[in-house]
């Protein structure tokens, strides 16, 4: 480039013309930056709506509850965090009609013979 352009006037409309062709590239640069960036949020949100409703789908199955875990079956505990359920184990009477009894220490136990 300073090969290109002298110090003369006509040099120093080179420089200019160099100056506003690394400009002009660094736009075109900048847009087809933006143009990426669009396509990558467009992708995630594609990817984030059409996941979204096949997980939820998934705690249906399950028998519903999300970060709750799953439904409690009568006469198991398989699986069950107590805290997670306080409608059941927060109430004697209805974890009692669910098979479940707490022992003195506070854990949660089947009852015997129960029967789903």
């Amino acid at each position: 480039m300073a090969d290109d352009c002298a110090a003369t006037r006509a040099g120093i409309d080179c420089a200019e013309k160099w100056r506003k062709v690394s400009m002009m590239i660094s736009e075109e640069e900048e847009t087809a930056m933006r143009g990426n960036m669009a396509l990558i949020v467009l992708v995630a949100t594609m990817l984030t709506f059409s996941v979204a409703p096949s997980s939820a789908g998934n705690d249906m199955d399950r028998g519903g509850g999300g970060s709750e875990g799953g439904a409690v079956v009568r006469c198991s505990l398989d699986g069950i965090n107590p805290a997670h359920h306080p409608e059941i184990f927060g109430n004697p009477a209805v974890a009692a009609s669910y098979g479940f009894l707490r022992s003195p220490d506070g854990t949660w136990h089947v009852q015997p013979n129960c029967r789903r």
